[in-house]
């Protein structure tokens, strides 16, 4: 047991409104008044808390964690928060430290969001200072890099998750759009302004329509009145207002603004009552969510990364859940060859919009008048748990999870719910004798519940959306007729409780001596006004019950042992002055409160002004503001002695110390049915009592039983004002008046002297507990006093504002004293008063945690590393892992964190992980919170697989002979042009003239609930001139790595019992924008180029539709575009124009030459777009994505080149970006490791984690390509992976994991043995 300083949280205040944020280290973080409160999630333990001292918290963010971590750059818990002063504090969590302060001047903050522009850049904080000032911080330094102020009031600003160069800031009447956002310079242009309006459509033609000016059909009219009333996003790049024809709406009314995190290029803004999505590609709202009827109001939207889902918090305090829905219908479907000319195959009615889906939603909170919402926030890593902050200090954790319905019916809605996986495993060492065990996939984030959206949308051929039903959540079906149906539903979890909303006292439990030693807790009482006493044990900070027991607010309580324990409350006073009491004993073992005495209901009496037991546990006073005192036994409960009315009025009561021999009996108190008889033959020993009257004259009396005997008796001095508290230990007596005076009396010495403090009325005197110990704190209602009472000096002070005053204390132990404020916070202070926290290391907890941010560094990775792969031992084991040298016992603490912390489901999927060390491996990123390794093993699993598949695939084929399709599935050819169905690529083939097309087809599993993702192969001729060097048949082994010729036994093996098909939980959604599949890719921008056309109600918006029909090939429904332009329009000729060239275009060399040479000059003179157009027409894609990335359009000619090029074209366009990201001048070297993942150059993605000194990442990779038989062979790759496993082995040395560095040293070749040499020279 450790008693260390610390802060128990209380009530939140209106200031500290939406402070509140959620790590990826799976830490809530919030503000409650001026601290700032940490909270594990899992265990519902306050793990830390800090304190601002001055102003309330107004914003709470988490620094963002570095690409991979190492000694030099270890684990860390880094929080910046702002107070209403205008002083932002970067704080190490760990040590409860500050890192960095500053401030502008005296401005406000308004919001504050970290910048992660480029792969080294995460100490720079973007900060909006009130009214209309941004600035860029140094967060380790406290200096301002830049600022730029606005002439707007400034509300709040996004970072877009897709291009941190792009910055949303919310105003009072717009919104701004900050593009190339530069954390190093401040902005030189302007802004791009964009204002809310309602307006009309303006174009008269149906999409269809070949002519100008054509009627539209009724249903194209009641969609112009549907968009007449939906606010639509308008703007320039200047400070414009909308045009006269459109009704603005005021921006002071959107609540928040929110990047989608699943989709680029999509924003929405939250109203009361609605949720517009809008694509600010096109500047239009392309869907919105409507607040149902029979629900209240939003509060604030969430997006998810993982898929495309929103978190709405309501004001009632539920939580909804809304699925983004499959497009209903798809305007055309189109030949995956974008290299060609296309022309609709076949035509079917528009997408309306985007919509969501209500899928479930949460119980709705009892909230009272003074109880509100504070803020809510999602888990950044799994997306699936909540978490609610009430302003009372409630913490509330709600779970999405999947539950099986019962058997419905024999036709169910498509899959959009997921379970977990069985899959049956058989592979390698670790799993000898286990062959064919069922391992359950554990479901650890959003992606396990709900498979991609695409999958979703083709699971079913008439793609049929579920509906909602009336109790909220919506029964879907796992796929198919037999699947098991099931439901998504959120669970409370959770509920943490603070210290209650006005506590009125506090009082420690008897201190801890040598006989309680064994099982002494530190437990404090709290009262509160609610009449609710809660009990706390200080030394983990947890509150371990909580009793209703009065009905009007707790006065005091006073400890009669360590279980049990008085409390007294009394109503507000009448007429007369007079007032019902309340006392009650409570025992905290069974819980039971008993009355002690109580008023009568409709009679009145003075009221209680404390109680007081006696040193031996025999008596306890209690002592009344207008009447004599009572005395009372505390063994019976039962009154021995009520003085009478001539007994002086007491102002202060203490007992003197224990001396002589102890009480007859020292049991329990008694209960109800305890006989007469025994009461009546109780025995008694003699103690000592002092008083003071309202005169501060010092009255002596000896209690035995009900006989009081009245001893000495002292005059007040002619000092000593009314005295209104007393503490006696020892031979000194100290007395508190309300003149703020101390006196010390010596009663050996006989000596006694008055003290000025200089400080308010003196309200409370205690001395501290411990033998010898003669040190006493004094409250008053500014602050409190240490004193010592040996040399009569004041050794520590505290002063509390004016505000927030001192409303009890009492000592915790001999030197540290527990303070409770009107705040409502509990703080156990230092012995110097200075400090109320502590490191957390320090702490004690009630349930261990696992949180590895707050382990040492090298037990942090070297724990990280033994749960990856442990291929230097025979099996994979979590029982026991490799001692350091460092510390003996660290590592039993690492197997204890491990074993018993780790959710139970990890740990037995973890030894038998399917999928080998990359799924292993992007477990162990979930759960310490590495969001940049979660994004590299997600996407490395993919591919993986898709590359052994493949080469699985191009094996059966070369065995079954030069058939042109695979066995049993006839009429593929015609479903692998079909962007809705499959995801194709190709790789040349071992016989000459033949090239393999693959493609990915979803069919439904075998296991209920889930979709996989099939490969299948087709083949077809090959021009000469295309035909590639073929893929060699023989995969190297692990052993021909080596230089030394396969000598060393390696224990990696390739795995033998992987899937012949993807299962959709490890499929890439659109979340990962140019890193899906390609047709994939190219099918979502078909429809979301449809939905623009269905939504577009102005000129501009028409314009770009036709942009991007020309950009992907859509020459026909382009032409249609530019022919209804209205005749009035200024553009009207121009457009005609370009719909006649653009119709006329035909394939022959000589026009081909002529529009090439003009896009050329286009382009030469500074007209890029326009010469990119031309070039698209002519289908000269590749040279269009070529010179936008010659002039720097990176983003754009990767998008060009993933809708309208062939898969070899746009690998070459990605592959040029990628080495783009990676140069010097961006240094997004993450950025370009993803890109290489998707183009399945697994090699230049080992050199590139190499260069970046992420050789632990870089070996887990080696090992994972070793297993799906996929790493390329030769001495080149050879020489890089030596270099990669040399590394690795450093690194492990200076883990002092000596085992597993000699292990890689084995296997790295000559770099290998002379770093063993050198290790052994070493030890």
């Amino acid at each position: 047991m450790k008693i260390s300083p610390r802060t128990l949280p209380g009530s939140l205040c209106p200031q500290n409104r939406g402070a509140a944020d959620w790590s990826w280290q799976q830490m809530v973080a919030y503000g409650c008044r001026s601290l700032v409160v940490v909270l594990d999630p899992r265990t519902l333990q306050v793990v830390q808390t800090v304190d601002h001292q001055t102003g309330f918290v107004h914003k709470v963010k988490w620094a963002p964690q570095s690409s991979a971590h190492t000694l030099g750059d270890p684990y860390s818990l880094r929080l910046a928060s702002a107070d209403s002063t205008g002083r932002i504090i970067v704080w190490d969590v760990n040590q409860a430290a500050q890192r960095a302060e500053f401030s502008d001047s005296s401005k406000s903050v308004v919001d504050m969001a970290w910048i992660g522009v480029q792969s080294g850049c995460r100490d720079l904080l973007a900060v909006i200072h009130g009214p209309s000032t941004l600035a860029v911080w140094n967060a380790d330094s406290g200096v301002c890099c830049w600022k730029k102020s606005f002439g707007d009031t400034l509300l709040g600003l996004n970072f877009d998750p897709f291009d941190p160069s792009r910055l949303a800031v919310r105003s009072n009447d717009c919104l701004l759009m900050v593009t190339g956002f530069n954390p190093m310079k401040a902005p030189t242009s302007s802004p791009q302004r964009f204002f809310t309006t309602t307006s009309t459509p303006v174009r008269t033609s149906t999409p269809g329509g070949m002519g100008i000016g054509s009627h539209a059909s009724p249903r194209a009219d009641r969609r112009s009145k549907a968009l007449s009333k939906v606010r639509q996003l308008v703007g320039s790049s200047h400070s414009s207002r909308p045009s006269e024809g459109a009704s603005e709406v005021p921006m002071s009314d959107c609540l928040q603004i929110a990047f989608l995190k699943a989709c680029r290029h999509h924003i929405c803004l939250v109203y009361p009552k609605e949720i517009l999505i809008i694509d600010l590609s096109v500047q239009q709202t392309v869907g919105f969510v409507v607040c149902e009827r029979n629900s209240t109001a939003f509060v604030s939207v969430m997006t998810c990364r993982q898929r495309d889902v929103l978190f709405c918090l309501h004001e009632s305090g539920s939580v909804s859940l809304r699925v983004r829905q499959p497009y209903l219908s798809v305007t055309r479907v189109y030949s995956p060859d974008m290299s060609s000319p296309g022309s609709p195959t076949s035509t079917s009615e528009s997408p309306e919009e985007v919509s969501y889906a209500l899928h479930c939603q949460s119980d709705t909170l009892r909230l009272s008048k003074s109880v509100n919402i504070s803020s809510a926030q999602v888990c950044p890593m799994d997306e699936r748990s909540v978490s609610l902050v009430l302003t009372d200090g409630r913490v509330l954790m709600w779970d999405l999870l999947s539950t099986a319905l019962d058997s419905g019916p024999a036709r169910m809605p498509p899959a959009c719910v997921q379970t977990p996986v069985e899959v049956t495993t058989a592979s390698s060492t670790a799993l000898e004798g286990d062959r064919h065990q069922r391992v359950e996939a554990p479901c650890t984030c959003l992606s396990d519940l709900i498979p991609p959206q695409w999958a979703i949308e083709m699971d079913s051929p008439s793609h049929h959306v579920a509906t909602p039903v009336s109790s909220g959540s919506i029964p879907l079906a796992g796929g198919g007729a037999n699947a098991t149906p099931s439901k998504l539903q959120f669970v409370l979890t959770g509920l943490t409780q603070s210290v209650m909303l006005n506590a009125t006292c506090m009082r420690m439990c008897p201190p801890l001596t040598s006989k309680n030693f064994s099982n002494y807790e530190p437990l404090c009482a709290v009262g509160s006004a609610s009449g609710i006493v809660q009990v706390f044990n200080l030394s983990t900070g947890q509150l371990v019950r909580q009793y209703a027991v009065h009905t009007f607010p707790v006065k005091g309580v006073e400890w009669v042992s360590q279980t049990t324990f008085f409390s007294w409350a009394f109503s507000s006073p009448n007429m007369s002055g007079l007032v019902r009491n309340e006392l009650f004993t409570v025992d905290t073992v069974t819980g039971r409160s008993r009355v002690i005495r109580a008023t009568s209901a409709g009679e009145g009496e003075s009221p209680i002004e404390g109680v007081r037991i006696s040193s031996m546990k025999q008596y306890f006073t209690v002592y009344l503001k207008d009447k004599p005192m009572e005395i009372w036994d505390a063994q019976t409960l039962t009154l021995l002695r009520q003085m009478k009315e001539r007994f002086p009025i007491a102002t202060s009561v203490e007992w003197t110390p224990a001396k002589g021999r102890r009480p007859p009996t020292d049991k329990a108190l008694l209960t109800e049915g305890a006989s007469s008889e025994s009461k009546s033959t109780q025995a008694y020993v003699r103690e000592h009592l002092v008083m003071t009257d309202v005169d501060s004259c010092l009255r002596h009396y000896v209690i035995e039983g009900s006989n009081i005997k009245e001893g000495s008796k002292i005059p007040a001095e002619g000092s000593i004002n009314t005295v209104s508290s007393i503490t006696w230990k020892g031979e000194k007596l100290v007395l508190g008046d309300i003149d703020g005076n101390l006196h010390i009396w010596d009663l050996k010495g006989k000596v006694s002297k008055s003290v000025p403090t200089h400080r308010s009325a003196v309200k409370k005197v205690r001395f501290g507990p411990g033998k010898g110990n003669q040190l006493i704190f004094v409250q008053y209602a500014d602050g409190v006093d240490i004193w010592d009472t040996v040399s009569i000096e004041m050794l520590f002070s505290m002063r509390t504002a004016r505000d927030t005053p001192v409303l009890d204390l009492d000592w915790v132990t001999s030197d540290k004293p527990a303070i409770i404020t009107s705040a409502g916070t509990l703080s156990l202070m230092d012995p110097n008063l200075k400090r109320n926290t502590s490191p957390i290391n320090v702490l004690d907890y009630d349930t261990p945690f696992f949180c590895p941010h707050t382990m040492s560094a090298k037990a942090a990775l070297s724990l990280r590393t033994c749960l990856q792969h442990q291929p230097w031992n025979q099996n994979y084991t979590l029982d026991s892992l490799e001692e350091t040298d460092e510390n003996t016992g660290l590592l039993d603490k690492l197997v204890e964190a491990s074993t018993v912390n780790l959710p139970s489901d990890m740990k037995k999927f973890f030894p038998k992980a399917p999928l080998g060390t990359a799924q292993r491996c992007l477990l162990v990123a979930r759960l310490f919170g590495d969001e940049w390794e979660v994004s590299f093993w997600e996407v490395a699993l993919f591919y993986l697989m898709k590359a052994r598949l493949r080469q699985k695939l191009a094996v059966q084929r070369d065995g079954d002979g030069s058939s042109s399709h695979v066995p049993g599935e006839s009429g593929y050819e015609r479903d692998l042009i079909s962007p809705e169905k499959t995801a194709t690529t190709r790789i040349p083939s071992s016989r000459p003239g033949q090239q393999i097309e693959y493609g990915f087809r979803l069919q439904q599993s075998a296991v209920p609930g889930d979709l996989n993702l099939e490969l299948v192969a087709s083949s077809r001729p090959v021009p000469a001139e295309k035909m590639a060097v073929p893929v060699p048949e023989d995969i190297c082994s692990y052993a021909s790595l080596s230089s030394g010729g396969g000598e060393q036994d390696y224990s990696i093996l390739a795995l033998d019992n992987l899937p012949d098909c993807i299962p959709s939980r490890l499929l890439l959604d659109m979340n990962f924008d140019v890193l899906c599949e390609t047709s994939l890719y190219q099918s979502y921008e078909l429809k979301r180029l449809a939905v623009h056309d269905a939504k577009r109600s102005t000129y501009e918006q028409t314009k770009l539709c036709a942009i991007n029909h020309i950009l992907l090939g859509q020459t026909d429904h382009a032409v249609q575009m530019l022919l209804e332009t209205e005749a009035d329009n200024e553009n009207y000729l121009a457009d005609c124009l370009r719909a006649c060239l653009t119709a006329s275009i035909r394939s022959s060399g000589a026009s081909q030459s002529t529009i090439k040479l003009v896009a050329t000059n286009f382009i030469a003179n500074e007209r890029l777009d326009e010469g990119v157009r031309l070039l698209c027409l002519i289908h000269k894609g590749l040279d269009a994505c070529r010179y936008l990335q010659t002039y720097g359009h990176w983003d754009q000619s990767v998008w060009l080149a993933k809708v309208s090029l062939s898969e070899d074209d746009h690998l070459e366009v990605i592959g040029r970006y990628a080495d783009h990201q990676a140069s010097p001048t961006v240094n997004n070297k993450c950025q370009a490791v993803l890109l290489h993942l998707a183009l399945e150059s697994f090699s230049r993605v080992i050199e590139l984690l190499i260069s970046m000194q992420h050789s632990d990442i870089a070996a887990c990779f080696i090992e994972a390509c070793v297993e799906y038989g996929v790493l390329p062979a030769g001495p080149e790759m050879a020489t890089t992976v030596e270099t990669a496993f040399a590394e690795y082995a450093k690194y492990l040395h200076s883990l002092n994991m000596t085992k597993a560095a000699n292990h890689y040293c084995s296997i790295a070749g000559h770099r290998g043995r002379q770093l063993a040499a050198w290790i052994n020279l070493q030890e």
